[in-house]
C-alpha cells in the first residue's frame, strides 16, 4: 500500500506507506492529510497531478 501526505505548509510526501509513517511520525506537532493508494502507479499519477505552487514541496521516500 502506497500514501501521499500533505501537510499545511504545502509540504508532501510520498512513498511506500510505512516509510511515510515513520517519516510524519517524527513530525508530531504538524496535521497531515492522508490519502491510500493500493497501487503505485495511483499514487504516482496523483502526484503528477497535484496542484504545485512556487512554495509546494514534494518529497519521494522510494
Amino acid at each position: 500500500m502506497y500514501c501521499l501526505a500533505k501537510d499545511s505548509f504545502d509540504y508532501y510526501v510520498y512513498g511506500d506507506t510505512d516509510d511515510v509513517m515513520i517519516f510524519i511520525g517524527a513530525n508530531t506537532d504538524i496535521k497531515w492529510e492522508l490519502c491510500f493508494y493500493l497501487e503505485k502507479k495511483d499514487l504516482l499519477e496523483a502526484v503528477k497531478n497535484m496542484n504545485k505552487t512556487r512554495s509546494t514541496i514534494v518529497m519521494s521516500l522510494f
